[in-house]
């Protein structure tokens, strides 16, 4: 039974995942799940995420949910020829989880307290102490990529992965991203690197950048 992915491309921890599947050339279904119309919401969707979140990977009736673990899972059960993605050396490994970590406790979340008020709430601006941590979340990513190419070191990892989707989301909304010098040469690596890069991510930003312009209009 192929691999099935369900994914929304307006989610960044989704776009992560669909770009690593990619890089790795698996064979996998992709099933989409539009949040706006609340497909995460039905008996079968919540059997395989009770959490109603995406992405879900589908592996033979083992389902695993958060964009991280099925990161590092793809990696390390069918990456075989991608082991600097996932380092099998744990002391590398270790510096790559801890990216991860920071993506899924800081810096996205930095992003989802930024989007969430504008599309639930109707909040026409961002205020400036979410503003705020967004940006000193971005100092962290800028300072790590002063010291190295990729986030974890000197090769690209499945941390490079997830936090490319988060940090090219926040672009959508905050300009000052532009300023970080670092950060865009990152991103430029990871357009070269990531097989199908553009694919992948313009629909998706373009789909988040709408979703935030739509929802920040006056009323």
């Amino acid at each position: 039974m192929p691999l099935e992915l369900y994914y929304y491309e307006t989610a960044p921890p989704s776009r992560a995942v669909v770009l690593l599947v990619k890089t790795l050339k698996l064979p996998i279904n992709l099933r989409r799940v539009d949040l706006s119309k609340n497909e995460n919401q039905t008996p079968d969707f919540i059997k395989m995420n009770p959490l109603k979140k995406v992405p879900v990977l589908n592996d033979n009736g083992i389902y695993i949910s958060d964009s991280h673990a099925i990161l590092t899972y793809l990696t390390s059960q069918y990456g075989m020829n991608s082991s600097h993605l996932y380092p099998r050396d744990l002391k590398k490994r270790a510096i790559v989880d801890s990216r991860l970590h920071f993506d899924n406790g800081v810096l996205f979340p930095s992003l989802a307290n930024i989007i969430r008020p504008m599309v639930y709430e109707g909040q026409t601006t961002i205020l400036e102490d979410k503003k705020k941590i967004a940006l000193e979340a971005l100092d962290f990513v800028e300072g790590l990529l002063k010291q190295t190419e990729w986030v974890a070191g000197d090769k690209m990892t499945v941390a490079d992965f997830s936090l490319v989707a988060t940090v090219t989301s926040l672009a959508t909304l905050l300009p000052e991203v532009e300023s970080y010098w670092k950060i865009q040469a990152w991103i430029k690596r990871c357009e070269k690197n990531m097989i199908f890069y553009e694919e992948v991510q313009r629909p998706g930003l373009e789909s988040f950048k709408s979703l935030a312009n739509r929802n920040a209009a006056p009323k």
